[in-house]
């Protein structure tokens, strides 16, 4: 069953033509929450007046302009995922006025992009982890007899945050 839905899978590929591509792309590209727009908008502006203080024709966007507007960025010491917004936001801004954009995909904007990521990603840091003689008291603490019942939901609280590894923050919107 698993590989005749694979054989189809890869009978439908190459069956849409490159206009109903094109289509399927700006379908996609015109969805998003009202957020999201306005990221694209802003970064669309920002960019636009970055060619405007710099005396740079901003239309149409060549490939060249836009390098050259991210490593003005990588110079200020943007963050790793800058230039993946700012991507996304030139693809959204061109489908939404028709017009033609650089290759955002080209080989020296994922140059650029590794670089950032590689100088500016900052590893996860991962909680020290309770010790569990803590978790044994807490438990403890819940089933005996004789605490007083406040106190026992607030240790059950605890001992839920850390079962399910969740900040205390988090822990408050949980429904029970």
């Amino acid at each position: 069953s698993l590989a005749r839905n694979n054989n189809k899978a890869e009978d439908l590929m190459g069956v849409l033509t490159v206009e109903e591509k094109v289509k399927m792309r700006r379908i996609v590209l015109a969805q998003g929450s009202f957020s999201t727009m306005g990221l694209h908008i802003r970064h669309w502006e920002r960019l636009k007046d970055w060619a405007v203080m710099g005396g740079f024709k901003l239309y149409p966007l060549s490939e060249d302009l836009l390098m050259k507007y991210l490593f003005s960025l990588y110079e200020r010491g943007s963050g790793p995922t800058v230039v993946t917004s700012v991507r996304s936001a030139v693809l959204w801004i061109g489908n939404r006025l028709q017009m033609d954009v650089p290759d955002v995909h080209g080989q020296p904007i994922k140059a650029l992009e590794n670089k950032i990521i590689e100088e500016r990603a900052k590893e996860v840091k991962e909680a020290v982890p309770f010790p569990v003689e803590l978790v044994v008291c807490l438990e403890e603490y819940v089933v005996a007899p004789g605490s007083p019942f406040a106190y026992a939901v607030f240790a059950g609280l605890l001992l839920c945050v850390i079962f399910a590894s969740l900040r205390f923050n988090d822990a408050m919107h949980v429904k029970v």
